[in-house]
C-alpha cells in the first residue's frame, strides 16, 4: 500500500452526520483518507507527534493506519448507541476523576496495556438519534500527565450542534432541506 504523508489537524473537526465537533489541539496531525477510500465516518486519530508514515484506513473512518505504533494519540470514535450491546460494558480500570464530555460528567478512566497508558472518556448523546463518543488518549505511561491537559481541553471542546443537508435534483435545482442534530450551527470544520 502506498503511504500517505501525514497532514496538520488544525480548528474545528466536524462530523455532519453525528452533528458533533471538537477543536483539535495545537500542533497535531492527521493521517489523510486515501483517495478512493470507501467507508463509513466514524471519527479519526489526531496525532500528538508526527507520525513517520500513514497507511490507509480500514471501512470505518477511525481505523487509521500508521507508523511508529506507540506514537501519543487521540483516538476519536463516534456511532449510533445501542444499549443492547453487551460489549459496551465498562472494562475495570483507575478512576482519574471527571471531565465535560459534551455536556456531561463523565469519568476519566485508566488502563495500561501492551506498554501504553490507554485514558478514556465516553458518553452518550442526543445527536439526530441516540449517539455515542469515545475519545481516548494513547501514550506511554512516562508521557501520560504531559498529555492529560490537552486531553481534557480537547474534551471539554466537543459538543452537539446542528447541519442542514439540502438534497438537488441533476439539473441542480433545490428539492428540499433537513436540518439534523442540535445545538448552534455545526461550524464549518474539516472532515479528517
Amino acid at each position: 500500500m502506498k503511504a500517505i504523508q501525514p497532514k496538520p489537524a488544525s480548528g474545528d473537526y466536524t462530523s455532519s452526520e453525528y452533528t458533533v465537533t471538537f477543536k483539535a489541539p495545537p500542533h497535531a496531525f492527521f493521517c489523510p483518507l486515501p483517495e478512493g477510500w470507501v467507508g463509513s465516518d466514524h471519527g479519526t486519530v489526531l496525532f500528538l507527534k508526527r507520525p513517520d508514515t500513514c497507511s490507509g484506513a480500514g471501512f470505518p473512518s477511525s481505523g487509521r493506519g500508521f507508523e511508529p505504533r506507540d506514537l501519543p494519540r487521540i483516538e476519536v470514535y463516534y456511532g449510533f448507541y445501542s444499549s443492547d450491546d453487551p460489549a459496551k460494558a465498562e472494562p475495570p480500570c483507575r478512576d482519574l476523576g471527571n471531565v465535560n464530555l459534551v455536556g456531561h460528567r463523565v469519568s476519566l478512566c485508566r488502563e495500561d496495556k501492551d506498554g501504553l497508558a490507554v485514558v478514556t472518556a465516553h458518553t452518550v448523546y442526543r445527536g439526530d438519534s441516540a449517539s455515542e463518543i469515545q475519545m481516548t488518549l494513547v501514550t506511554s505511561p512516562a508521557d501520560a500527565e504531559r498529555y492529560l491537559a490537552s486531553f481534557k481541553a480537547v474534551l471539554a471542546s466537543v459538543h452537539t450542534c446542528r447541519d442542514t443537508w439540502t438534497t438537488y435534483d441533476k439539473k441542480g435545482r433545490k428539492l428540499k432541506s433537513e436540518t439534523t442534530g442540535h445545538g448552534p450551527q455545526c461550524p464549518p470544520g474539516q472532515w479528517y
